[in-house]
């Protein structure tokens, strides 16, 4: 159950346009058509979804928790922790202090 709940914004996404496909080429029309389609899709649709969880969403949610302790992190912590190499590893995240924008100073941009 755990596992449906973590993948079940995944779900939403891709549930629809599987059914919807697979419906216009069945070419069904009727209520009972579409409910056997729906059970017979519904390994496919946690398949897929699976897969957009895997490939799209627990990336996105990686991301988002390192550029919010980057945003959290003050520039004076970010220069001395960088300096310090402590922001080597696989939670670092790429872009340096000099490609972000000093966003607590009220300096005009160079140029």
């Amino acid at each position: 159950m755990q596992w449906v709940g973590t993948r079940s914004f995944s779900l939403y996404l891709v549930h629809e346009p599987i059914l919807v496909a697979a419906a216009l080429l069945v070419g069904v029309s009727g209520w009972w058509p579409w409910v056997a389609i729906a059970v017979a899709l519904v390994p496919a649709i946690l398949l897929s979804a699976a897969l957009f969880y895997r490939v799209v969403e627990h990336p996105s949610i990686g991301l988002s928790r390192r550029v919010g302790r980057l945003i959290a992190t003050p520039p004076s912590a970010r220069a001395s922790r960088t300096a310090k190499g402590k922001g080597k590893g696989p939670d670092a995240l790429a872009p340096g202090p000099q490609m972000l924008p000093d966003l607590d100073s009220n300096q005009e941009p160079a140029g």
